[in-house]
């Protein structure tokens, strides 16, 4: 035989129905209220943290900016003075003797590019504002062209060492040499290549410099920049 207990509570108005449904969807947007603002507080934090990590990144480089810009003016200097001496030797008897002049040393550093590449291999570029993510990949793409110079510098300059190993006369000793006329063409040639690659090293890194400059300073567009990238420009023309 089957009990049937009669219900230990009275059946639920309509109005206590939506007053549990209201109490249930309250919740709901209270919890999701609560995930999307400790969501947008994360973000934030994200995202301050990048532009701050971004302008320690380019005042750290400013410092190596200046070190390499030095040892590049430096290189510059040599492979003009050596042109010129390699050109007004007097011949004779189908030689030169040069004395040359020793050439700088001194190691290039490579500036910091991690933060943005981190940035945007992680998806924390869309943190930012579009403006700022402008101005920031401004600075980086200038970094990647004088990135982009290394390969053809290091080849320019692997030839001039060619060159000195097979014909048996340093360059950059600054020993006295005997090379024929053929020769002298031929470390001319490349001592010139040297130069122009050089130049150009010179010439990207004061325009990453100076977008550096332009975060530092706190520009808000990529209007901006250019301003500070010319001023940087002209100064790494003056040894």
């Amino acid at each position: 035989m089957i009990d049937i207990h009669p219900p230990q509570h009275a059946a639920i108005t309509r109005r206590e129905f939506f007053t549990h449904l209201g109490i249930v969807v309250l919740g709901i947007l209270i919890a999701i209220g609560l995930e999307q603002t400790v969501e947008a507080i994360h973000h934030a934090h994200e995202r301050r943290a990048l532009i701050e990590n971004f302008r320690h990144e380019c005042a750290d480089n400013l410092k190596v900016f200046e070190g390499d810009l030095d040892i590049v003016h430096q290189k510059i200097a040599w492979e003009r003075s050596s042109l010129a001496l390699l050109r007004n030797a007097a011949p004779q008897g189908g030689y030169i003797t040069v004395t040359m002049q020793p050439e700088p040393r001194g190691p290039i550093q490579a500036p910091s590019r991690s933060v943005w590449s981190v940035a945007k291999s992680s998806g924390k570029v869309e943190l930012l504002p579009e403006n700022l993510a402008e101005v920031f990949d401004r600075v980086d793409n200038e970094g990647a062209q004088w990135n982009n110079l290394i390969h053809d510098s290091v080849a320019a300059l692997q030839r001039l060492t060619s060159f000195t190993e097979r014909v048996g006369s340093p360059l950059d000793t600054g020993g006295t040499i005997h090379l024929t006329l053929a020769q002298r063409d031929d470390a001319a040639s490349l001592i010139d290549d040297l130069l122009v690659q050089d130049e150009q090293y010179r010439v990207w890194l004061a325009y990453w410099q100076g977008a550096s400059q332009a975060v530092l300073a706190g520009v808000q567009s990529r209007d901006q920049m250019p301003d500070y990238i010319r001023r940087a420009s002209a100064a790494s023309r003056q040894p």
